[in-house]
């Protein structure tokens, strides 16, 4: 499996996401730290970044990133929340060839779901923007992110992205954050559970790729997710290479925590063997605690395992009668975690 490189080009977004958990300045990646990484991406022969935001558009330089990947023969990948795809669409011109794949947020089947989670028209504008790429024969797939508002319409998802031509439907299960927390729209343990099972039977009915991201129960308490196997590192929007990007910029808990250093400060080389170093650590502690029998059945869902390892979610800790924050409160992970060296 070739390593995967991650990049919030930009933490700047046009939409206020009710479900977000990007909590920061806005701010765009500073090009000299995308030089380094496409000097990285190069040395590893990596085809292509994979771009995040925030919107990643809206990266003040955007037309000079992608001048950058063609000087280096190197595509990308996207997510998008295609509010503005058509013009954008129409200002990349001859370089959409450097465009390898692009991903559309669409959190519900309907405009009414979809819309309350994001913003009104925004559903519309996604179909939009599906529709050139389909017509334009650029792959494209859907990212959901599944909250208590939508998890029923998974099944719905499944057939709306077959109608117009998606690959993929990639589902993201949202971890709780103080945000999410307060609307009472994140899922529960039981909800993850659902997920995965009514995936798997979806996978046997529709030819359109379901997939599922990390956090999910496993039978394996030690399951590697991309990070963990070291064929996944991400880039913030400040110059960071973070342990995970799902811990980038989460709202909640510790800030920093899962941060090996700023590329800026170091090449990506020492930032990638601070990773190594990390993973090796974060590993043999979970080996330690699993031989030691201080690791519970809800240890066995991944990402939550690494929000409590990072300090992420102690603000549950008052919320009692929520599954998730009985677990926290017996748990051993409790010591705060930093992986940079301290400054």
């Amino acid at each position: 499996m070739p390593l995967s490189i991650g990049v919030q080009l930009t933490s700047r977004c046009n939409l206020n996401c009710r479900h977000c958990m990007i909590d920061g300045s806005a701010q765009d990646l500073p090009l000299n730290v995308l030089e380094k990484v496409i000097s990285f991406a190069k040395a590893c022969n990596v085809a292509f970044l994979a771009f995040s935001g925030g919107e990643p558009t809206l990266h003040g330089k955007f037309d000079e990133v992608v001048e950058m990947l063609a000087r280096n023969t190197l595509a990308f990948t996207m997510i998008t929340n295609g509010w503005n795809f058509t013009d954008w669409y129409r200002s990349m011109g001859p370089r959409m060839d450097t465009v390898r794949r692009l991903g559309f947020s669409l959190d519900g089947a309907t405009e009414e779901v979809h819309d309350l989670n994001r913003a009104d028209g925004s559903y519309r504008r996604v179909l939009q923007a599906a529709s050139i790429c389909r017509y334009k024969g650029i792959p494209f797939g859907l990212r959901m992110t599944v909250t208590r508002r939508n998890i029923h319409q998974l099944e719905e998802m499944a057939l709306l992205a077959s109608k117009i031509g998606a690959g993929e439907v990639a589902i993201i299960p949202l971890q709780p954050t103080p945000r999410t927390t307060a609307l009472g729209i994140h899922l529960k343990p039981a909800d993850f559970r659902r997920i995965n099972e009514e995936s798997a039977r979806l996978r046997k009915i529709f030819k359109t790729t379901i997939s599922l991201t990390a956090g999910y129960f496993d039978s394996d308490p030690l399951v590697l997710c991309p990070p963990l196997s070291m064929r996944q590192i991400y880039v913030t929007s400040d110059g960071s290479l973070s342990f995970c990007c799902q811990l980038a910029d989460f709202g909640g808990g510790l800030r920093g925590s899962e941060l090996l250093g700023n590329l800026a400060e170091i090449s990506v080389h020492e930032a990638y063997q601070r990773m190594v170093d990390a993973v090796a650590a974060f590993t043999n502690r979970k080996v330690r605690l699993l031989g030691d029998g201080k690791l519970g059945e809800m240890d066995h869902f991944s990402c939550w395992y690494c929000l409590k390892h990072f300090q992420k979610v102690n603000w549950m800790a008052e919320m009692t009668d929520d599954p998730w924050a009985k677990d926290l409160l017996g748990t051993s992970l409790c010591n705060p975690v930093r992986l940079a060296p301290a400054d």
